[in-house]
């Protein structure tokens, strides 16, 4: 079988894609729909993340 959303080739018994981490449960809009959610909910948790991302890419020079 292979994922609709980045053409990875998976098992017929995978819940979901290994590569792009699409749902093949039929699941995924409520967990996407959740994630947005705690996003909205919690933008300072997200400033945090990203704050955090870029100077660890900064530590490593690739920014």
């Amino acid at each position: 079988m292979q994922c609709p959303g980045c053409k990875t080739i998976y098992v017929p018994r995978a819940n979901y894609c290994s590569t792009c981490g699409r749902s093949f449960t039929g699941d995924g809009e409520d967990v996407q729909e959740a994630m947005g959610k705690d996003v909205l909910d919690n933008p300072e948790l997200v400033r945090k993340l990203l704050n955090e991302l870029i100077e660890e890419k900064k530590r490593k020079g690739e920014l």
